[in-house]
């Protein structure tokens, strides 16, 4: 993918190096980082947070996010924050997010882009999303689907790399 060609960007994660804080083990993230929303869902475990970390194979500028839940209990808000990869609960508290999103709930069951501050993501090589909150105010949050939408900033993925001869 080219610098000047935004798309879906579900081939430059790192399915890894990816994790989710507080994720019940019968929804982990894997459910929701697909190319296209499936019938799995991520779930938060012991309360309404999910801390989730997505790592990208090449730096990635993004231009929007995804975020689909057709449940009652979809995320209402979430901040975000750029190459933090260690975040704990605490720390997502207290530290200033990059951007903080107030999720439509229309646009969340829709399975809209949300759009983000496009010259605050110009250099990411991971996004760190802290959903503190659901829109029915429930104990677990529920997700069906997490995407991103950008473009690769590196030429080449050396990841994809075969050797030949």
């Amino acid at each position: 993918m080219s610098a000047a060609c935004v798309g879906n960007l579900f081939a430059s994660i790192d399915h890894k190096s990816c994790c989710c804080l507080n994720e019940d083990d019968a929804a982990p993230l894997a459910n929701v980082l697909t190319v296209e929303p499936t019938d799995a869902v991520l779930r938060s475990d012991c309360d309404e947070q999910l801390l989730i970390t997505v790592a990208f194979t090449s730096k990635v500028k993004l231009h929007s996010i995804v975020m689909a839940s057709g449940a009652a209990n979809a995320p209402s808000h979430v901040k975000i924050f750029v190459n933090m990869p260690s975040l704990s609960f605490d720390d997502a508290e207290d530290a200033e997010p990059v951007q903080e999103l107030d999720l439509d709930a229309k646009a969340v069951a829709a399975g809209d882009a949300i759009p983000l501050e496009f010259v605050r993501f110009q250099n990411v090589r991971s996004l760190t999303l802290f959903i503190d909150a659901n829109a029915a105010d429930d104990d677990v949050t529920e997700l069906s689907h997490l995407g991103f939408i950008g473009s690769s900033t590196d030429g080449m993925d050396m990841s994809e790399l075969k050797a030949v001869g």
